[in-house]
C-alpha cells in the first residue's frame, strides 16, 4: 500500500471502493477476512477495520458479525457520494453511459432550476450567469466547455437559491 494521499485507512477504503464499483465485486459477495486483507495490503488490522467503516458509511458492504462482511449493491444503497467514482475511473477514463445519466438528470433539472433563478435571482446572480455565458460562446475546447457548463449550472443554482443542486454537483466536481 503506497503512503500519500490520505491516511492508510483512506487509501485502502479507495482501493476497495474502486474495486466494488467496477464490478470486481458482485453484490452479495463476501470480502476477504480483515486480517487476509491486512497482510494482503500491507496494513494493520486496525486500518483495514477503519477502511471498512468508511465503505459501510457509503454503504458499499454490510457487515454482519459470524457471516463476514458483504458487498451491496451500490444502485439500490450507495448515495450521491459514489457518482464521480463511477464516472471516472482511476485511470482516468470516462464511463460513457453514467456520465449520459447523469447529464440526462442534468437537463430534466434544468428547466425547473431556471425557471425559480427567474424568480428569485439577484443582479449579482444575473452578472455572474452573463460572465459564464460570455466565456461559453468564446470557447471551442470539447473539455472546457463542458467545465463552463457545470459552472453555468452551478451559478443557475446560486441564482435559484437552491442548495440541493449543488449539494449534487458537488458529488461530481471531484
Amino acid at each position: 500500500m503506497r503512503k500519500s494521499g490520505g491516511t492508510l485507512a483512506e487509501q485502502v477504503a479507495e482501493q476497495l471502493k474502486r474495486e466494488i464499483l467496477s464490478g470486481a465485486y458482485a453484490p452479495g459477495d463476501k470480502l476477504k477476512p480483515e486480517l487476509t486483507l491486512a497482510e494482503e495490503l500491507g496494513v494493520n488490522r486496525f486500518t483495514v477495520r477503519e477502511a471498512m467503516h468508511q465503505l459501510e458509511q457509503l454503504r458499499l458492504i454490510e457487515r454482519r458479525p459470524g457471516a463476514g462482511t458483504l458487498v451491496l449493491d451500490y444502485s439500490q444503497n450507495a448515495s450521491v457520494d459514489v457518482i464521480e467514482y463511477l464516472v471516472l475511473s482511476e485511470d482516468g477514463v470516462v464511463n460513457t453511459e453514467v456520465l449520459g445519466n447523469l447529464l440526462e438528470t442534468a437537463l430534466m433539472l434544468s428547466a425547473d432550476l431556471a425557471s425559480l433563478a427567474a424568480e428569485r435571482r439577484t443582479e449579482t446572480d444575473l452578472r455572474v450567469l452573463e460572465s459564464v455565458v460570455s466565456k461559453m460562446r468564446g470557447e471551442s475546447t470539447l473539455s472546457r466547455l463542458l467545465w463552463l457548463d457545470f459552472d453555468f449550472h452551478w451559478a443557475l443554482a446560486g441564482a435559484a437559491k437552491n442548495l440541493v443542486p449543488r449539494l449534487l454537483m458537488n458529488s461530481v466536481r471531484g
